[in-house]
């Protein structure tokens, strides 16, 4: 019966830690590279010290970002948006027409 036992809790370990796996990756895929957002927060952190994070896709999400350390929000100078050479879908049979 023991055996049993031991047997049915590394089974229970071994799908939670499977679980914890899943869910840890899941989370590093989500987040943005670094400089992938539209937006960047630029922080003071201190005297001659900016912190700038450039991550960001709105304007809404920076403000955030600076809320009660103060800082301001610029477009991101090396965002390229979607892209461009990605394929485009064909019209619309109304736009055709026109």
């Amino acid at each position: 019966m023991r055996t049993r036992q031991t047997w049915r809790t590394r089974q229970i370990c071994a799908a939670l830690l499977a679980a914890g796996a899943i869910a840890a990756l899941s989370n590093v895929s989500a987040k943005a590279a670094p400089y992938e957002g539209r937006w960047c927060a630029q922080m003071s952190i201190g005297r001659d010290a900016v912190s700038e994070r450039c991550d960001l896709r709105t304007i809404e999400e920076c403000r955030r970002e600076i809320v009660g350390v103060g800082g301001l929000c610029v477009l991101n100078p090396y965002y390229k948006g979607p892209n461009r050479d990605a394929p485009r879908s064909r019209p619309s049979d109304r736009q055709q027409r026109r």
